[in-house]
Parts: structure tokens; sequence; C-alpha cells
């Protein structure tokens, strides 16, 4: 007989059924309702197998009561097989609804440090149209200046010429009368030398013819007398006509006048000179103010751009899970959860309700950890093809080392590592285990817990080096800073009075800065200071330590840090994994490295290689404004999914 017939034999020694001679029995009542009883219970328990879909467990006897439990569970096993299968689809659509979102979100951050990066080139556009708008109407101005200035000296020049030439010429006019004048003069001597002359010759004959008889000669005495006399009244006469002191004094004022006119017209041309300078000197600093907003802009436009590629590298592989979920939702009933869960499986996102990350890097044998390759002193190598070396590599490699797995660095830009734990860098790419790249906690990283701190540290300002100009916070204004694309860094420096583009408006505002650079690229984060693209640059003391210090450093004679910390109390690095239960006891073990870890002589070695000090401090993702997520609320995650699951909670 079937299987209905086996139970109804198998419970008769237990005398429930005594065969067909049972329903003879006094009265019938007993045999009866036990019998219904029995009955009754195969009904359910066959009830039971239909709704699991195990037709094993029917009863398989030729009665009617079996063929009909068959029949139903016929009719019945294909729309619970399509329920159960569309309950299975709806699952895979949520994880990969859950995947979209993320990927939406990691857009939004795309797109904000986008925005961020398009209104500090807003900012320095509009600097640049005063700055060009300064530099024509300057240029205008000194070309009007240099005009009127070229023609009042060329007016002056003038008048001193005329005036020297009018002078010179009554000079000139004077000369001429008196050497007429003293020509006459010469004249009237030449006259008396031939009257002289003629009465000598006179006065010879006179002698002659007389012999004793003199008295001629008494004439001849008295007419040269007399002609001594005329030649002595014309000798002064002369004297007085030739007498030149007058013609002197007027030279030398002349001379004088014209010494003062070209004295002034020097003292003109050099004031010329310095209005000229001063112009070409102001026209020479929006010029390269000019130069320096182009620096600028071209920092910027290469964050916006790279921001731009990340949207658009995230859009199309959002646009590609959703398409692959569109065709998967196509399918028929029954072959819709096969298709979500393939697409699911080629994007590294199907996973099993109860996987656990600590089992899963156990089993591969390796922990893979989000780092950014080009953070100098963290997480750096100097040539190509180096292994990385820095303050986070060690902390990290200590890690697995301690953790008993290989440490698989998955190298990518800083800003975006904590991306990672949710999707990998690619869609042919798991996501990671742990982000351990400098991370302050903060509540703008949303799906992300803490570790507690495993470091403390200064921020701190840093200048190009011997440049006394920045000496303090205070010498910022109107400067460009540089800063990391960190929620902490804008808070800090928001904290300490700092304001631009971006918070211009908010109170508590002390300097103003021209603009904030906020740097993805971590690789120009020391160049674009010794470069004189930023004026100076606020940082992690870690990342600049070694730079300015090291003598392997490229940047060791360029830049140079300013003693002190922008921040109030020691910044702090933690620990990044994905907030889900999952990854709880993976976050348990970081904790326990890290407790473990804070005494050993090979932390203190890290600590003084690669910041010069141990620095002490207590803050925490706890001490954080804002819902940070850590190991705590991780646990509560982790136990509800284990009840929910049916699972025993693991006890600690």
């Amino acid at each position: 007989m079937g299987l209905w017939a086996g139970r109804r034999e198998e419970r008769a020694p237990h005398g429930e059924v005594a065969g067909e001679d049972t329903s003879a029995a006094v009265g019938g009542r007993a045999p009866v309702a036990a019998a219904v009883s029995t009955r009754e219970r195969e009904i359910i328990e066959s009830l039971q197998a239909i709704a699991d879909g195990d037709h094993a467990r029917l009863p398989q006897g030729d009665d009617a009561l079996s063929v009909e439990l068959r029949r139903l569970a016929d009719r019945l096993d294909g729309p619970l097989r399509r329920a159960a299968a569309v309950e299975q689809a709806m699952e895979h659509v949520a994880r990969a609804v859950e995947s979209i979102h993320s990927l939406q979100k990691h857009m939004l951050r795309a797109g904000a440090t986008q925005a961020r990066s398009i209104g500090e080139i807003d900012t320095r556009s509009a600097i640049l149209k005063q700055a060009l708008e300064g530099a024509i109407e300057g240029v205008g101005t000194s070309t009007e200046t240099a005009s009127a200035l070229q023609a009042n000296v060329a007016s002056e020049v003038a008048n001193v010429t005329s005036a020297i030439r009018s002078d010179l010429e009554s000079i000139a006019e004077d000369l001429n009368r008196k050497a007429d004048q003293v020509m006459q003069v010469l004249g009237e001597i030449e006259d008396i030398g031939k009257g002289i002359n003629l009465l000598a010759l006179n006065a010879t004959i006179e002698a002659a013819h007389a012999g004793e008889h003199g008295r001629g000669f008494a004439i001849v005495a008295k007419e040269v007398r007399d002609l001594a006399q005329r030649t002595m009244k014309g000798a002064g006469e002369a004297a007085q006509k030739i007498d030149l002191s007058a013609i002197r004094e007027r030279m030398n004022g002349a001379v004088e006048r014209a010494g003062a006119g070209l004295g002034k017209l020097d003292g003109q041309v050099r004031d010329t000179l310095d209005q000229l300078h001063t112009l070409f000197t102001e026209m020479s600093g929006k010029l390269r103010l000019i130069h320096e907003n182009n620096d600028v802009i071209r920092e910027a436009l290469a964050i916006s751009r790279s921001a731009s590629d990340r949207v658009a590298f995230k859009g199309r592989w959002e646009a590609a899970l959703t398409d692959g979920l569109r065709k998967g939702l196509a399918q028929p009933p029954l072959a819709r959860a096969g298709a979500i869960a393939e697409l699911l499986d080629r994007n590294h996102l199907n996973l099993p309700p109860d996987f656990d990350r600590l089992d899963d890097i156990l089993r591969r044998g390796a922990v893979r950890i989000a780092i950014e390759p080009a953070f100098i002193g963290l997480s750096f190598r100097l040539r190509p093809g180096e292994p990385l070396r820095g303050l986070d590599v060690d902390y990290a490699t200590a890690f697995a080392k301690w953790l008993g797995v290989r440490c698989e660095f998955v190298e990518h830009p800083w800003d975006l590592c904590t991306e990672l734990l949710e999707v990998g860098r690619s869609a042919d790419e798991p996501p990671v285990d742990l982000v351990w790249s400098a991370l302050p906690p903060n509540a703008a990283y949303e799906g992300i817990a803490f570790s507690e701190s495993y470091t403390y540290l200064h921020y701190i300002l840093a200048r190009r080096r011997g440049d006394t100009s920045i000496t303090r916070l205070e010498d910022l204004e109107g400067k460009v800073l540089g800063c990391i694309n960190d929620p902490g860094a804008f808070s800090t420096l928001e904290e300490a009075g700092l304001r631009w583009g971006a918070n211009a408006d908010r109170p508590g505002g002390r300097i103003r800065l021209a603009n904030l650079i906020a740097y993805t690229d971590q690789s120009r984060i020391h160049d674009c200071l010794a470069e004189n693209v930023v004026d100076a640059f606020a940082v992690d003391m870690p990342i600049y330590y070694w730079a300015s210090t090291h003598p392997d450093s490229p940047w060791r004679e360029k830049i140079e840090i300013i003693p002190g910390s922008l921040a109030a109390e020691p910044w702090f690095y933690t620990v990044a994994v994905a907030a889900t239960p999952s990854s709880y006891r993976l976050l348990r073990k970081v904790n326990e490295f890290i407790r473990w870890f804070a005494g050993r002589p090979e932390r203190e070695a890290i600590e003084r290689s690669w910041q010069g000090e141990i620095v002490k401090g207590t803050g925490s993702y706890r001490t954080e404004p804002g819902e940070i997520l850590g190991e705590e609320h991780l646990k509560e995650m982790y136990e509800a999914r284990r009840r929910a699951l049916g699972l025993p909670v693991e006890p600690e």
C-alpha cells in the first residue's frame, strides 16, 4: 500500500486504529473519534508539505483523499513556486536598488566636489574680471597721463628754449652794438695816431731848420700836450665804451635762468618717470594677479574635470546596472530571480544574508584595504614600482600580520576610498574590507562605521621656505589657501575664523581668504605650495613632516611648517568599514588590534618616524558632532540580523 496506508499501519500497534473491525466496536464512538483525529493530523501534515513544496511527504495511496491531496498540490505548486520566485526576485531587486542608491550617493558626492570647485572658479573669475577691467582702465589712464606729461614736457622745453634764445639774441645785439662803438673809438685813436705822427714829422723838420731857435718847439710841445689829452680822453671814453660788465651780468642772469628752467624741466621729467614707474608697477601687479588667477583656475578646473569624470563613470555604471535590472525584470516570472541574481553576481553585490566579512577575509587569507597611493608621509612611493611606505602603510601592515593574513592595498583617490566599501572601483571588482588612509570620522560620510582612534596628530599651516610674510593665521587675509578635500578640514578652518566663497556669509569670520582650493589629487598638495599656486597650505602634520625634513624629499628646501596647530584639540585618524551587520566582527577585531598595539614599541617607532613625535589625545568618533557609527552600533545591527535569520548570536 502507499504512504498513507503505511502511516496507518505504523500507528496500529499503538491502538490508535485497530483495522477495519474498529467500526464494529460498541457504540463506535471512541474508534470513530480516534480515526477522525488521525485523519485530521494527516491532512494537516499534507497541507504543510504542499506549502513547503515537498511532494515526497504527500500520501501516495490510491484512496480518494490521497489522490485529491496530490491533485491539490499539483494545482497549487505553480502559484506557490511563482510566489516564492517573486519574493526572491524582490529581494534581489531590493539589493540592486540599494546598490543604485549607493552609486547615486557617490555621484552626489562627486557632484558636490565639482560644485565646490566651480564655485571657486566663479569666485576667481569675478576677481579675474575685476583685475582685467582694472588693468584696462590702468592702461587707459597711463596712456592719457603719458600723453599729458609728454605735452607738458614739450611745452616746458619749448618755453625754456624760447627764453634762452631770446636772451641770447638780446645779448648778441648788445655785443654787436658794443663792437660798433669799439670800432668807432679805435677809429678815433687811429686818427690821433696819425696826427701825432704828423706833428712828430713837423717837429723834426722845425728842429732841423731852427737850430738854436727853439720857439717852434714850444708850439709843437703845446700841440703834443693837447694831443695827449685828447688821447687820454679818447682812451677813457674807449675804456668806458668797451666795458662789458653789464653784458656779463646779463649773460650770467641768462645762464641762471636757463639753469633754473632746465632744472625745472629735469624735475618734471623725473616726476614723469616716477609716475610712469608707479603706473607700470600697478599694471605689473594686476598682470601678476591675472597670472595667479589663471593658476588657481587651472587647479580648480583640474579638480572639476576629475569630479566630472567620476560622475560620468558612476553614471555609466548605474545605467548598466539599471539596464540589467530592467532586462531581468522583463524575464518570465520563474526566470527573474536567476537573471537578477546573475546581474548582482557580476557586480559583486549578491552576498548571502548571513555573510560575515571577517570570516570571508580569513577564508581567502587576505584583507583588502583602500588607501591613497600619493599621500606623502602616510602612503606613498617616490618611484614607480616601489612598495608603498608611510604611517598608514605601517599600521595597516601590522594589523594584517596580527590578524594572520596578507595585506592587499587597493589604491584609490583619498576622498573616494570610502566609496569602495560599498562597491568596487569597477563592476568586475569586489568592495574592499577596510579604509585605512588618514580618515578622520565625520558625519558627512554616510553608510560608514569608524574604529577607535589609532593615531593623534596636529593640524598645521605650511608655507614656502623663507616666506616671512606668513607667520600666523591672520596673515592669510586676502591670500590663497590650499587644503585637502576633507569635511574635517573645512570644519577646522571655519572654526578658526577663516571664510571663503562657500561660507562667506557665516558669522564668526575674521579672516577672508581670496580662495580656498580643496585638492582631490594628493600628488599636487606639495607642488602647489612650492610652485606658488597657493600662498599657504593647511594640512595634517605627517603629510608635510616627512616632505619638509627628510633628506630624500624633493620638497625639503622648498616648504616648511609653521610652529603651532590650527585645531584646538589634536586630530586623529580612524579605520572605516561599511556600516552593515556583516562588518561588525571585523570592526571589533580592528579595535582589539588598536588597543593591543597602543603600547607596543613598534607603534612608537612608527609615530616618531613619520611625524617626529607621539601626540597624546582623547578624541574619538564619539566626540565628533552628528550621528557617527561605531562598534556598538554595528553590534546591535549584527545581533538583530542574526535573530531575524534564526541564527545564534555569537557570544563575546
